[in-house]
């Protein structure tokens, strides 16, 4: 995890001038992609066979519509929380400001309770780079009051997500780079 403001750093900013994650790096230090909706499908490309993008025209554009969805909308609407000052110049209205921003993400995170239903994925009955990004976002709702509570297709999700050796490997990584730069782990309260 990134310290709080820890994307206006100068050394952040050198990998991505725009001050906002995610940023990935790639093997030549010149080359580094941002924003999710064009990391994910690159990252999709790594592995062709695992179908991460879709199969099919169809699909590849449920992909994208999904992404757009949670990473233009749900995601998008955490920024009051996140970045109050960007909203707010005085500072007494933050805790408001963070109620209504609460309150309009309730119903985006019950529109993908609906979405992903009992299922185990969100698109196709298969994983994809949707799950990823819906997975982060479920980790993001444990700052919510009640948290995942009244979403329990997203907490069923969530769940099985981070039973998933691969998820428990990144998770660990995360934990022991964020550890090692010295900045603080917070445990969140899904």
């Amino acid at each position: 995890m990134m310290p709080a403001g820890g994307s206006r750093l100068p050394a952040y900013l050198s990998i991505n001038p725009h001050g906002k994650v995610p940023a990935l790096q790639l093997a030549d230090p010149l080359r580094i992609l941002t924003e999710a909706i064009a990391i994910l499908p690159y990252l999709a490309e790594l592995a062709p066979a695992a179908r991460l993008g879709g199969m099919n025209a169809i699909e590849h554009a449920r992909v994208a519509e999904a992404l757009g969805f949670m990473i233009g909308e749900v995601h998008s609407d955490w920024g009051p929380h996140f970045a109050p000052q960007r909203f707010l110049l005085d500072p007494s209205g933050y805790a408001e400001l963070e109620r209504v921003t609460f309150e309009r993400l309730k119903p985006q995170y019950a529109f993908l309770d609906g979405m992903i239903g009992t299922a185990p994925w969100l698109l196709f009955g298969r994983r994809t780079i949707a799950d990823a990004y819906l997975y982060m976002l479920t980790r993001t709702a444990g700052l919510m009051p009640g948290a995942l509570k009244p979403f329990t297709n997203l907490a069923a999700f969530r769940a099985r997500m981070e039973r998933d050796p691969g998820v428990i490997a990144a998770l660990a990584e995360q934990a022991a780079i964020s550890c090692s730069a010295g900045e603080v782990v917070l445990a969140d309260n899904a």
